[in-house]
């Protein structure tokens, strides 16, 4: 007669069900209007019609009950010190000590737990006693290494919480749990728990929280979870569940969070959820739900998360979600929705992060979503949205990512995009954008990555990039951009990732950012540039000292080549071996070569050996070893730079000057015309100042320190070190040798 009764109420809570859902769809949400617009505002999308209810879904047969645990013959049972007090005044708490003792070696598993009738429950490990009359009223153990859930916890029909998560249980869920009545909180999460999820759970009307995610739980959901009335958090994720999500789930007025992602549900996703107006947190993500998103998920109105990603979806997105004016997160990306972007989405003023990529969605970007003051995330990528990038998207002032890539979109990058100061990541790629890149991108201070790659964008690589300190990733290869690479991204030296091929740019890469881990220098038309080498004489035979300058990062050595010495007019074709350079490191900047032929030419470059291999090398330097006469006196070659602290030969009759030490001086590459005469020009390359002198008479032609032809530098203590070389000009008394 029982049974025959249980079953009439089931079956009048259903219809009475059936009544009220009728009832919340007739009286679905409009749509919400689609806001203003800097520009011509994208028009309103239509709403979309209202998704028919989807039909009530059969009871789900009540699990056959599990098997009794089989228990230790003759277990000891508690005594007054574990009570304390006798078992008489104390009856049911007797009865539920000696129900902790019986189970204590199959729930322990290989877990020590300091149960024992010598000891008083009060302080028995994880076990609260509570209530008049008193009862055991919370089981808590986490992090051990438990066993499994016996049969007889069934009988602590007192009990409140069960929490034991996290704890490595094995087997089933016992199907006597249902008899825990009293049952408000019920933790099982993070096992291994398998099998079927009891029906008798259904019975727990008292329950608020059922979390029983992260185990190996299979087979359906049971219907009979619509019955917990009281249910506020119901998580069952990370299982390997199957079939259809209930439609009596509907009735779960009180719930708050409803997480079911990550399993293998199967099904439409039931209209009856648009029944949870107390629904702040919906997680279906990661199953294979297919169908349409229901329009009635827009009457929940105090949904802060709407998360249906990763299945199989389609038909558009229903213009009635823009109700939901209290949402932060909206995920739909990796469906196959269909359709255009509803332009009632701009309404949603608590948006924080929209995610709606990997769909096959079409139309323009809604000019409305630029009134979503505080959006952080907006993912679009892998669409077939056409059109221009709205430029209110440039009025989101919180946005820290923006991703349209992989879609069809025209037109130029809008300039307003330079005003999303906060944003990290810009990702454009793959589209058929035209125009220049925006010279006021260079003011997101706090952009790591920058991909505008696969588009046609053409003109120069704005210098302004180059303040980009923080960029990681910089990819703007395979557009129609022109002209030389700045030298300012050599201040990125953040990157990580550097693409330019797939252009016309003409230069170099700068050096500082040739140990950038990954490149295609390989394929584009550039390269990093080197060093910047000056092969100076010293004024000893077949010495040469090698100078560079470097902005090179991440050096451990550096290493030298040469070629040479040119013979008789003929330079060898073929390079010396890459050389170490002795003691180098990252730190050195110079080097004297010896063992050079005198009066000889040769063709030298240095590299940077970094932690990712060899840098790229210096422009080849052409230089020349002095010829040093018998009385010592090097002869200044033309074009070479000498060193400065010694005394130089500068013409065929023997003119020297001194040259003070700190300066560099280079003669003229051949004779110059000066009304017929033979004249030599000398070129202070520290000061600019230079010098010219007739090398027949030693007249001097011209002098840049003053205006008047024929006189020579100061020599008083005032002098400059130019002034005391000019007037160092003398012509040998010993013929040369």
């Amino acid at each position: 007669m029982r049974a025959r009764w249980l079953r009439f109420g089931m079956m009048l809570g259903v219809s009475l069900g059936v009544v009220g859902l009728a009832l919340a769809i007739g009286m679905t949400r409009g749509d919400a209007p689609g806001a203003g617009a800097q520009t011509t505002a994208t028009p309103t999308t239509t709403a979309t019609p209202t998704t028919t209810a989807t039909p009530i879904t059969s009871t789900t047969p009540t699990t056959t009950a599990t098997p009794a645990t089989t228990l230790p013959t003759n277990p000891p049972t508690c005594t007054t010190t574990t009570l304390g007090g006798t078992r008489t005044a104390n009856a049911l708490l007797a009865a539920d000590c000696d129900t902790l003792l019986a189970i204590e070696t199959t729930l322990a598993g290989t877990a020590t737990l300091n149960w024992a009738p010598t000891r008083a429950l009060t302080s028995w490990e994880g076990v609260k006693v509570g209530g008049t009359p008193k009862r055991v009223t919370k089981l808590q153990l986490r992090g051990k290494d438990l066993g499994i859930l016996p049969t007889q916890l069934g009988r602590l029909t007192g009990i409140t919480e069960i929490l034991l998560y996290d704890s490595g249980l094995t087997g089933s869920i016992p199907t006597q749990l249902g008899n825990l009545t009293a049952l408000r909180t019920l933790y099982l999460y993070g096992n291994q728990l398998s099998g079927a999820i009891p029906t008798q759970l259904g019975s727990l009307t008292a329950l608020t929280v059922l979390s029983l995610q992260d185990n190996r739980l299979t087979g359906s959901i049971p219907t009979q979870l619509g019955n917990l009335a009281a249910l506020r958090n119901f998580s069952l994720q990370g299982n390997q569940l199957t079939g259809a999500i209930p439609t009596q789930l509907g009735g779960l007025a009180a719930l708050r969070e409803l997480v079911l992602f990550g399993n293998s549900l199967t099904g439409s996703i039931p209209t009856q959820l648009g029944n949870l107006r107390a629904l702040t947190k919906l997680y279906l993500y990661g199953n294979r739900l297919s169908g349409v998103v229901p329009t009635q998920l827009g009457s929940l109105t105090a949904l802060t998360i709407l998360s249906l990603q990763d299945n199989r979806l389609t038909g558009s997105i229903p213009t009635q979600l823009g109700n939901l004016a209290a949402l932060t997160d909206f995920s739909l990306q990796g469906n196959q929705l269909t359709g255009v972007i509803p332009t009632q989405l701009g309404s949603l003023a608590a948006l924080r992060n929209l995610m709606l990529f990997g769909n096959r969605l079409t139309g323009s970007i809604p000019t409305q979503l630029g009134n979503l003051s505080a959006l952080t995330q907006l993912y679009l990528y892998g669409n077939q949205l056409s059109g221009a990038i709205p430029t209110q998207v440039g009025s989101l002032s919180a946005l820290t990512i923006l991703s349209l890539e992989r879609n069809r979109l025209t037109g130029s990058i809008p300039t307003e995009l330079g005003n999303l100061t906060a944003l990290r990541r810009l990702i454009l790629a793959g589209n058929r954008l035209t125009g220049m890149i925006p010279v006021q991108l260079g003011s997101l201070a706090n952009l790591t990555v920058l991909a505008l790659d696969g588009n046609q964008l053409s003109g120069s690589i704005p210098t302004q990039l180059g303040s980009l300190t923080k960029l990681t990733l910089l990819r703007l290869e395979r557009n129609s951009l022109s002209g030389s690479i700045p030298a300012e991204l050599g201040n990125l030296t953040a990157l990580t990732e550097l693409r330019l091929s797939g252009n016309t740019l003409t230069g170099c890469v700068p050096e500082a950012l040739a140990g950038v881990a990954t490149h295609d220098m390989g394929t584009a038309s550039v390269a990093f540039c080197g060093p910047n080498l000056i092969v100076v004489a010293e004024g000893t035979a077949g010495v040469m000292i090698l100078e560079w300058t470097s902005t090179a990062v991440g050096v451990t050595r550096w290493q030298y080549r040469a070629r040479g010495p040119i013979w008789e007019g003929v330079l060898s074709p073929n390079w010396g071996a890459w050389t170490n350079i002795p003691g180098s490191s990252a730190s050195t900047r110079s080097y004297r070569l010896t063992g050079l032929q005198s009066h000889r030419g040769y063709d030298i470059e240095v590299r940077s050996w970094t932690t990712t291999g060899a840098g790229s090398p210096s422009t080849t330097f052409e230089a020349t070893t002095l010829h040093v006469g018998s009385d010592g006196i090097p002869e200044l070659y033309p074009q070479q730079p000498v060193k400065g602290g010694r005394t130089y030969r500068i013409s065929r009759l023997a003119y020297v000057i001194d040259v003070p030490a700190g300066m560099r001086v280079v003669v003229n590459g051949g004779t110059i015309s000066w009304g017929g005469a033979f004249a030599v020009w000398v070129n202070d390359t520290v000061s600019g100042d230079h010098f010219i002198i007739d090398g027949n008479t030693g007249e001097i032609l011209e002098n840049s320190r003053s205006t008047a032809i024929g006189s020579g530098g100061a020599s008083g203590s005032s002098a400059t070190p130019f002034d005391r070389m000019v007037s160092s000009l003398r012509k040998l008394a010993v013929p040369v040798q």
